[in-house]
């Protein structure tokens, strides 16, 4: 109804799913991947239940489905059968401000939070099976680095049981404000991701 009152003419969802009732001309939904399909261990079951039912509605029903890269809208095509006219890809966006270097106090303020007074491995992301981190720390101590492998992220999907071992820094969640910094303070970044949009 509220879609009826607008008099809109396009309905634009940026997080997978279009109205069940069409109440406008056009409906353009985002369909980012469908990792809850193809690797649906990798995605909590309620989740998985959700995206599932809602992106198979979109792809079916949505005037047009944008994703985000072209290996996401082979699977899409192929997952759902979306015909090539009915799919576009758009990159994602990148703010000019994510060009800006931190400073240096702002590095030396984050490295003193976190307790990282030396080198260290960063890995940013989500904790979750897709990401590829239970792999990463399995290899870590063969590399031979001096310092510790800093895991920046919150829990995502099912839970992966992080070891307690002394190379390894789980830092959870992270503000904003807080991860050019840690970048730009780590002697590597790594992002051994299994499955991405």
């Amino acid at each position: 109804p509220l879609l009826e009152q607008m008099g809109a003419d396009l309905y634009f969802n940026p997080t997978f799913s279009v109205p069940a009732v069409k109440t406008v001309r056009f409906q353009v939904s985002i369909i980012h991947d469908v990792v809850f399909e193809e690797r649906p261990h990798w995605v909590e079951p309620g989740l998985r239940s959700y995206l599932s039912r809602w992106s198979r509605f979109a792809a079916a029903e949505a005037d047009h489905v944008v994703t985000v890269s072209d290996d996401a809208r082979r699977r899409i095509r192929k997952v759902y059968g979306v015909e090539d006219k009915r799919i576009t890809r758009i990159h994602n966006g990148v703010s000019p401000a994510a060009f800006e270097a931190p400073t240096a106090k702002a590095i030396a303020d984050v490295r003193r939070k976190y307790r990282l007074d030396g080198p260290y491995v960063l890995n940013l992301g989500a904790i979750e099976p897709k990401k590829g981190v239970a792999e990463l720390i399995e290899v870590f101590p063969r590399l031979g680095f001096p310092g510790p492998l800093v895991l920046a992220g919150g829990q995502g999907g099912p839970a992966i049981d992080l070891p307690r071992v002394p190379f390894v820094r789980a830092l959870v969640y992270i503000p904003e404000e807080d991860k050019k910094p840690l970048l730009q303070g780590a002697t590597l970044f790594v992002y051994p991701s299994r499955y991405e949009g």
